[in-house]
This record gives C-alpha cells, sequence and structure tokens, in this order.
C-alpha cells in the first residue's frame, strides 16, 4: 500500500540565471595522507576530497590497519587523519602505539570524532593526538587545523577563503561537507 504525498511551488519565471563567480583554486603543497577510518563512505568522501586537491592518499579501515601500515611503509607521511571510534584498535590506542616509532614533528595525527565529550578530548590528548576535528566538518576547516600544525607556510593559511556562515547555504561550500 503506500502514501503519496506532492506539493506544488508558485515561482516566479527569470529571463537569466545569475551565477557567483568560482573562487580560484588555492595551491596547496601536495601531502602524503594516510586516512584511518572504518566508515567506508567517510573514507571515500575525504580521500576524493583530498586527492582532488593534489593530496596523495592512503587509506585503512582502523587503528591496527594504521599502525600495520605505518610501520612497512617505505615512504614518509606528512599526517595522519585517525578516527576515533573504530573496531579492533579505535583512534587513541593506536596513537599510543605510533607515538612509540613516530614524534609529533615526524607525524601530525588528527583526531576525527562526532564525539566531542571533554572525556573523549582528554583520551585523544592524552593518547598523542595533536588536534580534534569534530564530524561533519568542512575541507576548509580541515586546511585551518594542518595549517596550524605548520604543514602549510602562513601565506598559505592566509590564502584558503574565510568560512562565511552564508557559503554554508551554496552549492559549493555544502557539496565539500563530510559526513
Amino acid at each position: 500500500e503506500g502514501s503519496c504525498f506532492w506539493f506544488e511551488l508558485n515561482l516566479a519565471e527569470v529571463d537569466e540565471v545569475i551565477q557567483q563567480p568560482q573562487q580560484q583554486a588555492t595551491q596547496l603543497p601536495s601531502l602524503r595522507i594516510l586516512i584511518a577510518e572504518d566508515n567506508e563512505t567517510n573514507r571515500m568522501v575525504i580521500t576524493q576530497l583530498l586527492e582532488m586537491d593534489g593530496h596523495q592518499i592512503d587509506s585503512v579501515e582502523d587503528g591496527e590497519a594504521a599502525v600495520q601500515q605505518l610501520s612497512h611503509c617505505e615512504e614518509a607521511y606528512d599526517l595522519l587523519l585517525m578516527d576515533v571510534r573504530m573496531p579492533r584498535l579505535d583512534g587513541p590506542s593506536a596513537t599510543q602505539q605510533i607515538r612509540a616509532q613516530f614524534s609529533h614533528q615526524q607525524l601530525p595525527i588528527i583526531a576525527l570524532t562526532a564525539d566531542t565529550s571533554t572525556e573523549t578530548l582528554q583520551r585523544c590528548k592524552a593518547a598523542g593526538m595533536d588536534q580534534v576535528i569534530s564530524k561533519p566538518f568542512l575541507v576548509e576547516e580541515l586546511y585551518r587545523v594542518i595549517g596550524q600544525l605548520g604543514l602549510f607556510s602562513i601565506s598559505l593559511q592566509e590564502s584558503i577563503p574565510p568560512i562565511s556562515p552564508a557559503a554554508d547555504v551554496t552549492g559549493e561550500v555544502l557539496e565539500k561537507r563530510l559526513p
């Protein structure tokens, strides 16, 4: 059975569509980034967004795989994006193991989490994570945090367009919002 719903809108006709000017893409240095995220969709979206900006991305499904990847990689990573809650080995536990091998300067780690409770934030810091980004987030927010970690120069940080409240309801920025 089921239901069927509809609605009608009375909209005015327009002669032309006014396009907002496109912002020029900011040239950021290419980074080699490892993503540890158990949600396949999140991994795919983050990977695609960062690859579009020229970054080299590898991704794994949990903290255990991240520890293994880092132990066996021949080329160093510039950054690790680590989900906090994952099966087998969560982000903070994996970070503790990784910090035994890599200093904060060698491998900055950014925690990605929807849980911003004081307890979770303290656990991330105690484990050795450098920053925490709350999900969902904008790519521009991620770039600001990466800049704060010193992976981009000051001039590049300043060239990243600011996030305006109005931008959240326009297409380009809205499309870059991550789950």
